[in-house]
């Protein structure tokens, strides 16, 4: 997931307007974890709400929520909530997909196997299957993603403190975790046996677009993010294939598609520490991000697991280049946020972003 570039725009405590209704977003630094809200830091079990930060995103496997189909635990959920009211901050709640997909999924579509990055054989579904010798867009999947998806919107929506829920992100795409766009393949020859042509290209877009209308349908009172990357595919020497249509077409029309009902829809981005981004105001990515500000007036971006690893920028980069960038809004893994060189940074940038600096 952290080897991705991403994108994903989400706001902040400030009151935004989309259309007729008035629409309170979030604003600051937010830590990003998948622990729900407690970690381990020098052996004690620490509270994240408990950090100078606007509030906590987590995020859960699909797997772990519908082990069985059409039983539903939402881990940690009305907990957080709860701890959320008590530190007088906000929540998100994501359901990753794509290889976070529960077996018994794969008894109903056919599952699809590559190789991850990192070299381990994973399982994921397609957004197309094959029809008569023709590749199809894949319905019986986002049939029963949005059974999922609506069950995830009714049980939100029966939460007594709801309103402490700061976003949403638009999830389910077909490979990776589901959170990002992107095709993430590293094998070049998984890759080519994909087939990924204009055909393919056009089945994933309308997947996608599909994905954005289920979520616009069953959260019209919550500000969704969606993330997005220039990631799809390998080249033959090994490197990513850079690829720009696919997201900027998905991101457009889920913008289109939200103002059109009156949804605040946030396009996000992940590669915050990424030094060729970060230090390069005409990136593509960059200059994505700066059309989808134009138009939504919102965005924000997400760092990586630990940027004190793998030769990112440093932090103060990564947030004073999010500033320039017009960010309302940046997530920081829990990995930053409990690290005690970076306390009074957040603490800091935090006040700089809410006071619009």
């Amino acid at each position: 997931m952290r080897l991705n570039i991403l994108f994903c725009i989400i706001l902040g405590s400030r009151l935004l307007f989309s259309g007729e209704g008035e629409v309170k977003t979030p604003i600051g630094i937010f830590v990003t974890t998948n622990t729900c809200n407690y970690v381990l830091v020098g052996g004690k079990r620490k509270n994240l709400f408990e950090y100078p930060v606007e509030g906590i995103n987590n995020y859960a496997a699909w797997k772990d929520i519908e082990k069985e189909k059409g039983k539903y635990t939402w881990i940690g959920m009305p907990r957080m909530l709860d701890e959320a009211k008590e530190t007088d901050k906000k929540l998100g709640y994501n359901i990753l997909a794509g290889i976070h997909t529960p077996s018994w999924v794969f008894e109903e579509v056919e599952p699809y196997y590559y190789s991850y990055p990192d070299g381990k054989k994973v399982r994921t579904y397609l957004p197309w299957k094959e029809k008569d010798g023709k590749r199809v867009l894949n319905t019986e999947m986002l049939e029963i993603w949005a059974n999922t998806i609506k069950e995830f919107s009714k049980f939100i929506h029966s939460l007594q403190e709801k309103e402490r829920i700061s976003f949403i992100f638009i999830t389910g795409w077909p490979f990776g975790n589901g959170l990002e766009l992107s095709v993430g393949f590293s094998n070049y020859e998984e890759f080519k046996n994909l087939k990924w042509d204009i055909e393919a290209e056009d089945l994933y877009i309308n997947y996608c677009k599909k994905v954005v209308d289920i979520y616009i349908k069953e959260f019209p009172d919550i500000p969704l993010c969606i993330a997005f990357t220039d990631y799809y595919g390998v080249n033959p020497d090994g490197s990513h294939r850079r690829s720009y249509r696919e997201s900027e077409e998905i991101v457009n029309y889920a913008i289109k598609r939200g103002k059109e009902n009156n949804v605040r829809i946030i396009p996000m981005g992940l590669f915050m520490a990424h030094k060729g981004i970060v230090f390069d105001p005409n990136h593509q990515l960059n200059i994505l991000m700066k059309r989808f500000k134009e138009k939504t007036g919102v965005i924000g971006f997400e760092g990586p697991m630990g940027s004190y690893t793998g030769g990112y920028a440093p932090l103060r980069d990564q947030i004073d280049y999010a500033i320039k960038m017009e960010a309302n809004f940046v997530l920081l893994w829990h990995l930053d946020v409990i690290y005690p060189e970076y306390l009074e940074v957040i603490k800091n940038y935090n006040e700089k972003l809410k006071g619009g600096k």
